[in-house]
Order: structure tokens, then C-alpha cells, then sequence
């Protein structure tokens, strides 16, 4: 278990979830710490791996489009995912979200970002993750495009009063 060097929060190091007390400590600021923590290295052991067939999306680095897939296998480390259209060596972004927690790799929508170390004669992908984040969802509207709404709706119900009046 990784503890935070304050005493308000700890971490638990399969998963990013916060227990907190008195002090202020950030959630961010503790995935961040559980994030850069050090994690076993494998020998000829690899992690262990999920089969699941969750869909994914994926792009290279440098191109704007993300196209779909479906995921054949998971681990803290890696995704194997079909069909894609990569090359090997070459960075790649993942969007996924893990139906369990899988070692470090926590349940959530996250954005990995990595590299294809495999390609297979089927079309599939291996990619190694070098980092995830979580995806956090933005506000459903902003305070001004919800007040100039509220104005247009009483600006139609006044033109319509006004009709009414006229008619």
C-alpha cells in the first residue's frame, strides 16, 4: 500500500480509490502519486490478463480520427485489441473501460497512451501502455449558453404575447 507523505489520505495501489480525513488532499494529486509508483517488474512471468470483449478506440498519435475495435485481452501493461490498422514501433492512443479492476489498471474510463510492440497475421494489435489516465466527463452546459437560452425562450413567449395582443 502506497500512503500519501501527509497524513489526511492514503491510496491503495490496485486501485485509485481516496480514503480522506482532516486535511485537504486532492484526489488528483494522489492518482498522480499512485500513478508514478513503482510497479513489480516482470521477469519471463508476464501480468495477468483478461479476456473480455469490451470496445475500444484507438488512434495513432498524430492522427486526428479514432477508429472502433474490440478488445481481445487486458492487463496492467497492455491491450491486445482486433481489427486495427497500426504498425509496429509506432505510439498509439487507446480509449477503454475495464469491466474490473485488472492489477493497477482500475476500473474507468481511461485514455492510455502507449505503443504497438505486436502486430498478428489476423489484423490484431498489441499495444504496451505507458501511461493511463482517467477520462472525466465535462459539464453537460455552461452558465452563459444556458442564460442566453433562458433569453431566447422569454424573447419568444414576449413575441408571441405581443401577437396575441395584435390579433
Amino acid at each position: 500500500m502506497v500512503t500519501s507523505s501527509r497524513r489526511a489520505g492514503t491510496l491503495n495501489v490496485r486501485s485509485p480509490r481516496v480514503e480522506t480525513s482532516d486535511d485537504h488532499v486532492t484526489a488528483i494529486a494522489l492518482f498522480e502519486r499512485w500513478q508514478h509508483a513503482p510497479r513489480p517488474q516482470y521477469g519471463d512471468d508476464r501480468p495477468p490478463r483478461m479476456a473480455v470483449s469490451i470496445p475500444i478506440l484507438y488512434r495513432q498519435s498524430d492522427d486526428p480520427h479514432w477508429h472502433r475495435a474490440r478488445v481481445l485481452n487486458l492487463s496492467e501493461t497492455g491491450v491486445l485489441f482486433t481489427p486495427a490498422r497500426l504498425e509496429r514501433g509506432r505510439p498509439v492512443e487507446v480509449i477503454l473501460s475495464p469491466p474490473a479492476s485488472i492489477g493497477s489498471l482500475a476500473v474507468g474510463k481511461q485514455v492510455c497512451m502507449g505503443e504497438v510492440v505486436r502486430i498478428t497475421d489476423e489484423g490484431a494489435a498489441a499495444a504496451r501502455f505507458d501511461e493511463c489516465r482517467f477520462l472525466l466527463k465535462a459539464p453537460r452546459h455552461d452558465s452563459a449558453r444556458r442564460e442566453s437560452m433562458i433569453r431566447r425562450k422569454r424573447n419568444n413567449a414576449a413575441s408571441r404575447l405581443e401577437q396575441t395582443r395584435w390579433v
